[in-house]
């Protein structure tokens, strides 16, 4: 619990910036792909040896994750937990590299043209209306790819399409079959109704206060008081914290002066390099012919040839190679950090780098320009200074008195004395509240969950830490309880009549819809029937399944219904209003099928069958496949 808050607490605005930089890019290109950093990681499992990093899995449950607390406003459903998003993430990355290790096999190719119009078309890097070689240039940056590596990625992701799409065209429909489908399609059904209003049903119903009391008397538990507790907490409030921190003008200054950097407008850097690739599967020998390789360069250099033209023709960076290694301007934090530190210590324009090491391999970075912006005005991030010094302060007040606030309620269980005094809270009390409502503290669902707990209601000890808000916390404990009660009759007489008539109502419409039923089945006519029980008959008369007029409950039963050879069947519903009604099929008829109706049945069950067909083939290629999985516990299980 404490390393969450500290999680969340250490992750203020300016570090939640940078995280938010770095991840959202990559996502939003290329999807399930891990932004491409440094250092070692473990693998979430293998795909016939091939490694699905653990990272990956990491880092696309936490975007899904986000994705869900948007739709939901902030309140995201229990069962959307992390084990399931995990699950359901893993689950596609094995699927996904299932099907890349099979376009491979399979020899499937994105030709040079195709794969130069399928990234020209993508609008992420169009501007007024056309492919923008800057843009595209800076979106990889910014995440972390060489154009090289991009390609690679939509070559793969084009594959795996061309694998699908050959998986699904293998579909086909017989003609009998669509012509089958196309006839049931188009079926028709003749159809009344007879109904029985509620408020028909509701005549024939009496209660008397015989009945009443009688009911009462019988369920009582019904017409209980719930049981509740009175609760005494304390409340930690990072909002609270923040409004009693002082900060002085000297304050302002200092932090102004000593990280100036943090208000300067952002310094740009024109850049060029040359990269010369290392594979991610590269043995030493390979690691070392590529840094001879980018060492060599280097010499020619020093010996006055052209970065320009060395670029041009020996850079495996194909997008800026064509430019001579040119990637415009950049800022910094937009590219890999190694390529960063070594781009922003060069001073002099013209300067080239040593060779630089990164994910992607080796290269050499060169200095071309630079625009640097002037430090803004004292006064005009003044407010923002102060604002800043004043979060990172109370955030510190905060999670030390979270940490003693714990701590305290754990070691004094009994009592809430103790934790206010050292944490300086004061103790606040709460009216009733149920496991179900109550207000203030209350209406927190957590609260009601740990008041009404075995710790904290029959042992009568303090609770956790709860999470209120993001940066909101209490403990608490019962001061006081009382068990379910059953309330006077006469507190709960009119709810008694209403339950009781309603009980006897649904049991009224339901007899009488069953004797319906049963009377047509003897063979009466449906008008007949409606005169003598006095109820209204509806002819609908010859309708589809596609018919609106009749209600979607209706037409659903109708054609439910699986038909006598004289055509009649007999069903029983509620419709949306309430009413009862039986409805009987009388007759079933089927239209000629026309051309065009039998191709879109066609088309429509071959879409079908080829999701079932492709289904299909990833369970046999699962079947087939070695993967292993890593558990909870970093244990291997085979599937």
């Amino acid at each position: 619990m404490l390393q969450s808050f500290k999680d969340r607490i250490r992750g203020s605005r300016w570090l939640g910036y940078t995280i938010v930089g770095i991840i959202s890019v990559p996502f939003a290109l290329w999807g399930i792909q891990a932004y491409m950093g440094g250092g070692g990681q473990s693998e979430a499992a293998t795909v016939n040896g091939e490694e699905i990093p653990e990272r990956e899995v990491q880092r696309l449950v936490a975007q899904q994750r986000q994705s869900l607390n948007e739709r939901f406003d902030g309140n995201l459903p229990d069962a959307f937990s992390d084990g399931m998003l995990r699950e359901r993430v893993l689950e596609q990355l094995i699927s996904r590299e299932l099907l890349e290790q099979t376009a491979a096999d399979a020899n499937l190719q994105l030709g040079e043209q195709a794969l130069a119009e399928r990234i020209r078309g993508q609008s992420m890097f169009q501007r007024d209306g056309g492919f923008d070689r800057d843009l595209y240039r800076q979106i990889l940056g910014r995440s972390g790819l060489t154009p090289s590596q991009y390609e690679r990625r939509v070559r793969d992701s084009a594959r795996v399409e061309q694998l699908r799409q050959a998986i699904r065209s293998s579909a086909f429909v017989l003609e009998p079959e669509a012509r089958r489908l196309a006839r049931l399609s188009g079926q028709e059904r003749d159809v009344v109704s007879l109904r029985y209003s509620r408020d028909a049903a509701r005549e024939a119903v009496e209660v008397g206060d015989d009945a009443v009391e009688a009911y009462y008397e019988q369920n009582q538990d019904r017409f209980q008081t719930p049981e509740q507790v009175r609760l005494a907490w304390v409340e930690l409030d990072m909002d609270s914290l923040k409004e009693q921190v002082e900060v002085t003008e000297e304050d302002l200054r200092s932090e102004y002066e000593s990280a100036g950097q943090r208000y300067r407008e952002a310094a740009e850097r024109e850049a060029a390099h040359i990269l010369i690739e290392v594979p991610e599967d590269a043995d030493d020998a390979a690691e070392q012919q590529a840094l001879e390789e980018i060492r060599s360069l280097r010499e020619r250099l020093e010996q006055g040839e052209d970065f320009a033209g060395l670029a041009e023709e020996y850079s495996d960076d194909s997008g800026s190679a064509r430019q001579g290694g040119d990637l415009g301007f950049v800022k910094r934090g937009m590219m890999v950090e190694p390529f960063d530190e070594a781009l922003f210590s060069l001073s002099d324009e013209g300067s080239v780098s040593d060779p630089v090491r990164t994910t992607y391999g080796y290269h050499l970075i060169k200095l071309k320009g630079l625009r640097e912006r002037e430090q803004k005005p004292f006064e005009e991030v003044k407010d923002e200074i102060r604002d800043d010094l004043r979060t990172r302060r109370a955030e510190e007040r905060f999670y030390e008195r979270v940490e003693m606030l714990q701590n305290t309620a754990y070691e004094n269980p009994d009592s809430l004395e103790a934790v206010a005094d050292a944490t300086g809270l004061s103790i606040q009390r709460s009216e009733w509240i149920s496991r179900d409502t109550g207000e203030g503290i209350g209406s927190h669902e957590a609260v009601r969950e740990a008041a009404f707990s075995a710790t904290v209601l029959d042992e009568r000890r303090n609770s956790d830490v709860i999470e209120l808000d993001q940066r909101r916390i209490a403990v608490i404990r019962v001061r006081d309880h009382r068990q379910p009660r059953p309330k006077p009759l006469e507190d709960v007489r009119a709810e008694v009549r209403e339950r009781l008539e309603s009980e006897r109502l649904e049991r009224r419409m339901r007899e009488w819809s069953e004797s319906v039923v049963e009377r047509l089945n003897a063979g009466e006519d449906a008008e007949d029937i409606a005169a003598d029980e006095g109820v209204e008959r509806v002819e609908h008369g010859w309708i589809s399944r596609n018919s609106t007029e009749a209600g979607r409950n209706l037409v659903e039963t109708a054609f439910g219904l699986a038909s006598a050879e004289d055509g009649r069947a007999y069903a029983d519903l509620t419709l949306e209003d309430g009413t009862r009604a039986v409805l009987a099929v009388r007759d079933v008829r089927y239209p000629d099928v026309s051309e065009t109706a039998l191709t879109r049945t066609r088309e429509r069950r071959a879409r079908i069958q080829a999701e079932a067909e492709l289904r299909s083939w990833m369970e046999a290629l699962r079947a087939e496949a070695d993967i292993v999985r890593r558990d909870g516990g970093g244990q291997s299980r085979q599937r």
